[in-house]
Protein backbone atom coordinates (compact mmCIF):
# COMPACT_ATOMS: atom_id res chain seq x y z
CA UNK A 1 0.00 0.00 0.00
CA UNK A 2 1.14 3.52 -0.80
CA UNK A 3 0.13 5.86 2.02
CA UNK A 4 1.29 9.05 0.26
CA UNK A 5 -0.74 8.45 -2.90
CA UNK A 6 -3.72 7.24 -0.87
CA UNK A 7 -3.72 10.48 1.13
CA UNK A 8 -3.04 12.64 -1.93
CA UNK A 9 -6.01 11.27 -3.86
CA UNK A 10 -8.14 11.34 -0.69
CA UNK A 11 -7.44 15.06 -0.26
CA UNK A 12 -8.16 15.64 -3.97
CA UNK A 13 -11.51 13.84 -3.52
CA UNK A 14 -12.26 15.99 -0.47
CA UNK A 15 -11.51 19.20 -2.37
CA UNK A 16 -13.56 18.08 -5.39
CA UNK A 17 -16.58 17.03 -3.32
CA UNK A 18 -16.34 20.21 -1.25
CA UNK A 19 -16.32 22.29 -4.44
CA UNK A 20 -19.26 20.27 -5.80
CA UNK A 21 -21.20 20.93 -2.57
CA UNK A 22 -20.46 24.63 -2.93
CA UNK A 23 -22.01 24.64 -6.41
CA UNK A 24 -24.93 22.59 -5.05
CA UNK A 25 -25.54 25.42 -2.57
CA UNK A 26 -25.46 27.88 -5.48
CA UNK A 27 -27.86 25.84 -7.63
CA UNK A 28 -30.47 25.00 -4.96
CA UNK A 29 -31.08 28.72 -4.60
CA UNK A 30 -32.55 28.55 -8.11
CA UNK A 31 -34.23 25.11 -8.23
CA UNK A 32 -35.10 22.07 -6.07
CA UNK A 33 -32.46 19.91 -4.40
CA UNK A 34 -33.75 16.68 -5.99
CA UNK A 35 -33.50 18.22 -9.46
CA UNK A 36 -29.95 19.29 -8.71
CA UNK A 37 -29.11 15.80 -7.46
CA UNK A 38 -30.63 14.04 -10.49
CA UNK A 39 -29.20 16.26 -13.23
CA UNK A 40 -25.77 16.54 -11.64
CA UNK A 41 -25.70 12.74 -11.34
CA UNK A 42 -26.63 12.43 -15.01
CA UNK A 43 -23.87 14.88 -15.96
CA UNK A 44 -21.23 13.03 -13.95
CA UNK A 45 -22.33 9.62 -15.28
CA UNK A 46 -22.21 10.79 -18.92
CA UNK A 47 -18.71 12.25 -18.45
CA UNK A 48 -17.52 9.09 -16.68
CA UNK A 49 -18.78 6.74 -19.38
CA UNK A 50 -17.22 8.89 -22.12
CA UNK A 51 -13.89 8.56 -20.29
CA UNK A 52 -14.46 4.81 -19.94
CA UNK A 53 -15.29 4.43 -23.64
CA UNK A 54 -12.09 6.24 -24.65
CA UNK A 55 -9.59 4.85 -22.16
CA UNK A 56 -11.05 1.74 -20.50
CA UNK A 57 -12.96 -1.41 -21.28
CA UNK A 58 -16.04 -2.68 -19.52
CA UNK A 59 -15.52 -4.40 -16.13
CA UNK A 60 -16.18 -8.09 -15.60
CA UNK A 61 -19.37 -8.29 -13.56
CA UNK A 62 -20.88 -11.35 -11.91
CA UNK A 63 -24.20 -11.67 -10.11
CA UNK A 64 -22.63 -10.95 -6.71
CA UNK A 65 -21.01 -7.72 -7.93
CA UNK A 66 -24.19 -6.64 -9.71
CA UNK A 67 -26.22 -7.30 -6.56
CA UNK A 68 -23.80 -5.24 -4.45
CA UNK A 69 -23.94 -2.36 -6.93
CA UNK A 70 -27.74 -2.40 -6.91
CA UNK A 71 -27.70 -2.42 -3.10
CA UNK A 72 -25.17 0.43 -2.98
CA UNK A 73 -27.28 2.48 -5.38
CA UNK A 74 -30.29 1.95 -3.13
CA UNK A 75 -28.26 2.90 -0.04
CA UNK A 76 -27.07 6.04 -1.81
CA UNK A 77 -30.59 7.08 -2.87
CA UNK A 78 -32.07 6.39 0.59
CA UNK A 79 -29.21 8.20 2.36
CA UNK A 80 -29.53 11.32 0.21
CA UNK A 81 -33.31 11.25 0.55
CA UNK A 82 -33.10 10.94 4.34
CA UNK A 83 -30.49 13.71 4.53
CA UNK A 84 -32.60 16.12 2.49
CA UNK A 85 -35.71 15.20 4.48
CA UNK A 86 -33.83 15.89 7.71
CA UNK A 87 -32.75 19.30 6.42
CA UNK A 88 -36.31 20.01 5.35
CA UNK A 89 -37.84 19.45 8.80
CA UNK A 90 -34.92 20.34 11.07
CA UNK A 91 -31.93 22.67 11.35
CA UNK A 92 -28.60 22.32 9.56
CA UNK A 93 -26.91 22.74 12.97
CA UNK A 94 -28.42 19.39 14.00
CA UNK A 95 -28.54 17.36 10.78
CA UNK A 96 -25.22 18.20 9.13
CA UNK A 97 -22.82 17.27 11.98
CA UNK A 98 -24.61 13.93 12.45
CA UNK A 99 -24.66 13.14 8.73
CA UNK A 100 -21.00 14.06 8.41
CA UNK A 101 -19.99 11.34 10.89
CA UNK A 102 -20.63 8.48 8.42
CA UNK A 103 -16.87 7.65 8.15
CA UNK A 104 -17.09 6.21 11.69
CA UNK A 105 -19.43 3.48 10.39
CA UNK A 106 -17.18 2.86 7.38
CA UNK A 107 -14.08 2.54 9.56
CA UNK A 108 -15.74 0.09 11.97
CA UNK A 109 -17.01 -2.11 9.13
CA UNK A 110 -13.68 -1.97 7.26
CA UNK A 111 -11.70 -2.98 10.36
CA UNK A 112 -14.09 -5.64 11.66
CA UNK A 113 -15.10 -7.27 8.38
CA UNK A 114 -12.51 -6.33 5.74
CA UNK A 115 -9.41 -6.91 7.85
CA UNK A 116 -8.10 -3.36 7.62
CA UNK A 117 -6.16 -1.60 10.38
CA UNK A 118 -4.85 1.80 11.43
CA UNK A 119 -1.77 2.81 13.36
CA UNK A 120 -2.33 4.82 16.54
CA UNK A 121 -1.10 7.97 14.77
CA UNK A 122 -3.47 7.38 11.87
CA UNK A 123 -6.35 6.72 14.27
CA UNK A 124 -5.70 10.05 16.02
CA UNK A 125 -5.52 11.80 12.65
CA UNK A 126 -8.83 10.22 11.61
CA UNK A 127 -10.39 11.41 14.88
CA UNK A 128 -9.32 15.02 14.29
CA UNK A 129 -10.55 15.02 10.68
CA UNK A 130 -13.99 13.65 11.60
CA UNK A 131 -14.41 15.97 14.59
CA UNK A 132 -13.21 18.92 12.51
CA UNK A 133 -15.59 18.06 9.70
CA UNK A 134 -18.49 17.97 12.16
CA UNK A 135 -17.51 21.31 13.74
CA UNK A 136 -17.15 23.13 10.44
CA UNK A 137 -20.48 21.86 9.07
CA UNK A 138 -22.66 24.19 11.18
CA UNK A 139 -22.66 27.56 12.91
CA UNK A 140 -22.66 27.43 16.71
CA UNK A 141 -24.90 30.49 16.94
CA UNK A 142 -27.57 28.56 15.01
CA UNK A 143 -27.32 25.73 17.54
CA UNK A 144 -27.96 28.20 20.37
CA UNK A 145 -31.17 29.33 18.67
CA UNK A 146 -32.71 25.86 18.71
CA UNK A 147 -35.80 25.69 20.90
CA UNK A 148 -37.62 22.52 19.86
CA UNK A 149 -36.37 18.95 20.20
CA UNK A 150 -34.57 17.75 17.09
CA UNK A 151 -37.21 15.96 15.02
CA UNK A 152 -34.96 15.25 12.05
CA UNK A 153 -32.29 13.26 13.90
CA UNK A 154 -33.74 9.91 12.82
CA UNK A 155 -33.35 10.92 9.18
CA UNK A 156 -29.77 12.02 9.76
CA UNK A 157 -29.04 8.66 11.41
CA UNK A 158 -30.47 6.83 8.39
CA UNK A 159 -28.10 8.85 6.21
CA UNK A 160 -25.14 8.08 8.45
CA UNK A 161 -25.81 4.35 8.44
CA UNK A 162 -26.49 4.23 4.70
CA UNK A 163 -23.39 6.17 3.68
CA UNK A 164 -21.22 4.30 6.17
CA UNK A 165 -22.21 0.90 4.76
CA UNK A 166 -22.07 2.20 1.18
CA UNK A 167 -18.47 3.40 1.37
CA UNK A 168 -17.30 0.21 3.05
CA UNK A 169 -18.83 -1.73 0.13
CA UNK A 170 -17.08 0.60 -2.32
CA UNK A 171 -13.75 -0.42 -0.79
CA UNK A 172 -14.58 -4.08 -1.41
CA UNK A 173 -15.80 -3.43 -4.97
CA UNK A 174 -12.56 -1.64 -5.86
CA UNK A 175 -10.65 -4.83 -5.07
CA UNK A 176 -12.90 -6.74 -7.49
CA UNK A 177 -13.50 -4.46 -10.50
CA UNK A 178 -10.84 -1.75 -10.12
CA UNK A 179 -10.80 1.85 -8.96
CA UNK A 180 -12.84 3.41 -11.78
CA UNK A 181 -16.17 1.63 -12.02
CA UNK A 182 -17.58 1.11 -8.49
CA UNK A 183 -18.55 4.73 -7.78
CA UNK A 184 -19.56 5.35 -11.41
CA UNK A 185 -21.92 2.35 -11.50
CA UNK A 186 -23.33 3.17 -8.06
CA UNK A 187 -24.10 6.74 -9.15
CA UNK A 188 -25.74 5.37 -12.30
CA UNK A 189 -28.03 3.13 -10.22
CA UNK A 190 -28.75 5.99 -7.80
CA UNK A 191 -29.81 8.13 -10.75
CA UNK A 192 -32.13 5.37 -12.01
CA UNK A 193 -33.71 5.01 -8.55
CA UNK A 194 -34.33 8.77 -8.52
CA UNK A 195 -35.90 8.53 -11.99
CA UNK A 196 -38.24 5.80 -10.73
CA UNK A 197 -39.11 8.02 -7.75
CA UNK A 198 -39.92 10.98 -9.99
CA UNK A 199 -42.10 8.81 -12.24
CA UNK A 200 -44.01 7.02 -9.46
CA UNK A 201 -44.66 10.22 -7.52
CA UNK A 202 -45.41 12.16 -10.73
CA UNK A 203 -42.95 14.85 -9.69
CA UNK A 204 -41.69 17.19 -12.38
CA UNK A 205 -37.96 16.83 -13.04
CA UNK A 206 -37.30 18.71 -16.29
CA UNK A 207 -33.84 20.17 -16.77
CA UNK A 208 -33.89 23.54 -14.97
CA UNK A 209 -32.60 26.50 -16.95
CA UNK A 210 -32.01 28.52 -13.80
CA UNK A 211 -28.76 27.44 -12.22
CA UNK A 212 -27.90 25.12 -15.12
CA UNK A 213 -24.23 26.11 -15.19
CA UNK A 214 -23.93 25.36 -11.47
CA UNK A 215 -25.54 21.93 -11.95
CA UNK A 216 -23.06 21.11 -14.73
CA UNK A 217 -20.19 22.19 -12.47
CA UNK A 218 -21.54 19.95 -9.69
CA UNK A 219 -21.48 17.01 -12.11
CA UNK A 220 -17.95 17.83 -13.28
CA UNK A 221 -16.49 18.05 -9.77
CA UNK A 222 -18.43 14.91 -8.76
CA UNK A 223 -16.58 13.05 -11.54
CA UNK A 224 -13.22 14.35 -10.32
CA UNK A 225 -14.14 13.32 -6.78
CA UNK A 226 -15.19 9.76 -7.62
CA UNK A 227 -12.08 9.26 -9.76
CA UNK A 228 -9.85 10.56 -6.96
CA UNK A 229 -11.63 8.54 -4.26
CA UNK A 230 -11.44 5.35 -6.30
CA UNK A 231 -7.73 5.86 -6.88
CA UNK A 232 -7.20 6.73 -3.21
CA UNK A 233 -8.66 3.48 -1.88
CA UNK A 234 -6.85 1.51 -4.56
CA UNK A 235 -3.55 2.79 -3.12
CA UNK A 236 -4.52 2.51 0.56
CA UNK A 237 -7.26 1.20 2.81
CA UNK A 238 -10.81 2.54 2.99
CA UNK A 239 -10.38 3.07 6.74
CA UNK A 240 -7.63 5.62 6.01
CA UNK A 241 -8.99 7.39 2.91
CA UNK A 242 -12.74 7.53 3.68
CA UNK A 243 -12.35 9.69 6.83
CA UNK A 244 -10.61 12.37 4.76
CA UNK A 245 -13.94 12.96 3.02
CA UNK A 246 -15.30 14.14 6.38
CA UNK A 247 -13.32 17.32 5.70
CA UNK A 248 -15.58 18.21 2.74
CA UNK A 249 -17.52 20.92 4.68
CA UNK A 250 -14.23 22.74 5.31
CA UNK A 251 -13.73 23.21 1.56
CA UNK A 252 -17.31 24.40 1.07
CA UNK A 253 -17.10 26.89 3.96
CA UNK A 254 -13.78 28.31 2.74
CA UNK A 255 -15.16 28.78 -0.80
CA UNK A 256 -18.27 30.49 0.61
CA UNK A 257 -16.00 32.81 2.59
CA UNK A 258 -13.82 33.64 -0.42
CA UNK A 259 -16.59 34.08 -3.00
CA UNK A 260 -19.66 35.17 -1.02
CA UNK A 261 -17.82 36.75 1.95
CA UNK A 262 -19.82 34.58 4.36
CA UNK A 263 -18.72 34.69 7.99
CA UNK A 264 -16.96 31.77 9.65
CA UNK A 265 -17.95 31.10 13.26
CA UNK A 266 -15.42 30.22 15.95
CA UNK A 267 -16.45 26.56 15.99
CA UNK A 268 -15.94 26.41 12.20
CA UNK A 269 -12.48 27.93 12.56
CA UNK A 270 -11.64 25.30 15.19
CA UNK A 271 -13.01 22.67 12.81
CA UNK A 272 -10.75 23.85 9.98
CA UNK A 273 -7.73 23.68 12.28
CA UNK A 274 -8.79 20.20 13.44
CA UNK A 275 -9.15 18.90 9.86
CA UNK A 276 -5.76 20.28 8.84
CA UNK A 277 -4.12 18.83 11.99
CA UNK A 278 -5.73 15.47 11.27
CA UNK A 279 -4.43 15.44 7.70
CA UNK A 280 -0.95 16.29 8.93
CA UNK A 281 -1.05 13.40 11.43
CA UNK A 282 -2.27 11.02 8.71
CA UNK A 283 0.68 12.05 6.55
CA UNK A 284 3.27 11.50 9.30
Amino acid sequence: MNTTLGLLFGVLAMISWGTADFFVACSVRKTSTLKVLFWSLLTSVIIAFIVAAIFLGLPNLNLTIIGMILLCGLLSAVSWGAFYKGLQIDKVAIISPIANSWPVITIVISILFLGESLTWMQAIGVFFVIIGGALVSFKFKDLLKLKNPAVGVKYALVGVLGWGILFSFVGYLVTKIGWFFPMVLIKTITMLYLLIYFKTTKREFSLPKAGLIFIMLVGLFEVLAIFAYGLGISFHSTSLVAPIIAGVPMVTVILAKIIFKESIDINQKLGIVSVILGLVLLAV
